[in-house]
């Protein structure tokens, strides 16, 4: 949360020079960090105490350098016509929203693909499985849930809003 505000606050004012300097930087220490704890520790997962201490803020320092690299005009032009990157945008809610509800599958599935409920290989099963059939959920909820409502809304027209005084 500090991170996220100090760079909304930063890209306001005379910082953001700075910012866009230091976000390549701060992304691959941020990502070097997370590796580098998580091969330590023998898990990508934020399971250890050494990856809440160390990996966690690392993870949060590169998050808040993609943001700080997004500002880049020319990157950002470049990544929104990015057409896989706008369908998988497109239907991002739904596979924030699935995944959760499928963790038993791939819990399931994981231990069956393995014989085991942990260690590296069973957590690699488990986001080789996760991943396409929750990118798959995710695509069938969007074309056949959200584009039927959002067709909809058309017959609900929002009011225009109230000036302000």
């Amino acid at each position: 949360l500090a991170l996220g505000a100090s760079l909304a606050l930063g890209v306001r004012g005379r910082e953001r020079p700075f910012l866009l300097r230091w976000a390549p930087d701060a992304l691959f220490a941020g990502t070097a960090i997370y590796l580098g704890v998580s091969l330590f520790t023998g898990s990508f997962l934020l399971t250890s105490p050494l990856q809440f201490v160390l990996g966690l803020p690392a993870v949060s320092l590169a998050a808040a350098a993609l943001v700080a690299l997004m500002l880049r005009p020319r990157l950002a032009n470049i990544l929104a016509h990015f057409k896989p990157l706008r369908w998988l945008g497109r239907i991002s809610y739904g596979f924030y929203v699935l995944h959760i509800l499928l963790e038993p599958l791939f819990d399931t599935l994981g231990a069956h693909i393995t014989h085991s409920t942990s260690g590296t290989a069973y957590q690699t099963a488990r986001f080789v499985v996760a991943f396409p059939i929750t990118l798959a959920a995710a695509w069938l909820s969007y074309e056949f849930l959200e584009v039927p409502f959002l067709q909809r809304k058309r017959h609900f027209p929002m009011p225009n809003p109230v000036p302000p005084a």
